[in-house]
C-alpha cells in the first residue's frame, strides 16, 4: 500500500514516490492505479488543500513570469470518463501565452484549455495526456492558424503527476 499523495510518477510498470523509491507493479494493476489517482486528484482539487497547491504553482513557475516565450501548465481533467478524449484545465500560464491565444490571462487560469490551441495534430491531446500520466517529454513543430504565419516549436514535460507543462517558442521557419 502507498499513500497517493506520495506518488510523483506512474510509469508503465512502476511507481516513483516522492522519496525517489521505485515500486514495480503488474500491468493488470495499471488501470486501477490510474483510476485511484484520478479520484485522488479530483478530491484534492475540491478540498481546502487546493488553495495551497495552487499557490505552490505560482512560486514554482515564477521564473516564467518574465519569460518572453509562451508557457503554460495544464492539468488533465480528472472528471472525464475513461472513454472520453483527454481534456485539460489551464492551471498556470504567463502573459505571452495569453497574448498568443488572444485571451485575457485572468479568464484563462482554471478554465478548460481551448480545443483549438493545439489543433493541427490530432495526436497532440493523447501525447499531452501520456506526458501528464506517465511522464516523459515531447517536442514538435506546429503552424497554428492563430499565430499569423510563424511556426512554433512546442516542448512539453511532466512537472507533477497529472500535469503537463509546455513552452512554446516561435521559430523563423
Amino acid at each position: 500500500m502507498v499513500s497517493l499523495k506520495h506518488i510523483r510518477n506512474i510509469g508503465d510498470t512502476h511507481l516513483v514516490l516522492s522519496n525517489s523509491v521505485v515500486l514495480p507493479y503488474s500491468q493488470r494493476q495499471r488501470t486501477a492505479i490510474l483510476q485511484a489517482f484520478r479520484e485522488y486528484l479530483a478530491t484534492r482539487a475540491k478540498s481546502h488543500e487546493a488553495i495551497s497547491w495552487k499557490l505552490d504553482f505560482s512560486e514554482e513557475f515564477s521564473c516564467f513570469l518574465r519569460c518572453p516565450f509562451p508557457f503554460l501548465v495544464m492539468e488533465i481533467d480528472s472528471d472525464r470518463q475513461p472513454w472520453e478524449a483527454a481534456s485539460f484545465l489551464v492551471r498556470w500560464a504567463n502573459e505571452p501565452f495569453a497574448s498568443l491565444i488572444r485571451m485575457p490571462l485572468h479568464r484563462l487560469i482554471h478554465a478548460p484549455l481551448p480545443v483549438w490551441v493545439f489543433a493541427q495534430d490530432k495526436d497532440v491531446p493523447g501525447t499531452l495526456a501520456r506526458i501528464a500520466l506517465s511522464g516523459g517529454t515531447a517536442e514538435w513543430y506546429e503552424h497554428p492558424y492563430y499565430y499569423e504565419s510563424r511556426q512554433m516549436h512546442i516542448c512539453c514535460y511532466q512537472p507533477h503527476f497529472g500535469f503537463c507543462a509546455c513552452l512554446i517558442v516561435p521559430t523563423d521557419g
